[in-house]
């Protein structure tokens, strides 16, 4: 075993980039339940639009770096100020139920069709998910309708039927012409 690489592997992650995003989500979320004793949980949503806002500017519009980080920071206060004003005069649990629909609707913005060339959709920004895609046996979308089932189990057949992977997790599913069961005798 390498404990060289173990160690420098070890350093590298508690001073790295990792350890900085973790480091500020832990001050941000003290802040909110230790210091002021609000229940906030918006910090996903606050950190996905400082996030994205930086990932943008310097994807698309080609601007700096530290302009960026701006940005991602300006993005992120202007959130907090339009949820803030309205909201921290709220009592009990009204506060945290405001911070979690606000995370929700930027979940969905920024995974919707709609603005899929901006953000990326499901796959982010890098598209991570190009050679899952790409090694899926159902070339074809799948339709989740009762009667839907029976149309994906006939168009998919043919692409299983010379795998042998598929026999121990569902023994008799893609040989549907075996009528007699095997251990069965046969009737004369």
């Amino acid at each position: 075993m390498d404990w060289g690489g173990v160690f420098s592997q070890a350093v590298t992650q508690g001073i790295g980039v990792q350890a900085v995003i973790f480091a500020l989500a832990a001050i941000g979320l003290n802040v909110h339940f230790g210091y002021t004793g609000l229940l906030n949980f918006g910090q996903a949503g606050f950190l996905a639009i400082a996030a994205y806002a930086l990932a943008v500017s310097v994807t698309y519009f080609q601007l700096s770096f530290w302009l960026s980080i701006l940005i991602g920071l300006f993005g992120a206060v202007l959130l907090a100020l339009l949820l803030g004003i309205p909201t921290l005069r709220l009592r009990a649990d009204y506060l945290a139920i405001v911070t979690i629909a606000a995370s929700e609707i930027i979940r969905l913005i920024l995974r919707s069709v709609t603005y899929k060339k901006y953000f990326g959709g499901s796959d982010g920004l890098s598209e991570f998910s190009g050679s899952f895609y790409g090694a899926n046996p159902f070339k074809s979308p799948l339709k989740w309708g009762p009667l839907d089932m029976i149309d994906n189990h006939r168009q998919n057949d043919r692409r299983f039927s010379r795998q042998h992977i598929h026999r121990p997790f569902a023994p008799g599913l893609m040989e549907p012409h075996r009528r007699n069961h095997p251990a069965k005798p046969q009737r004369q």
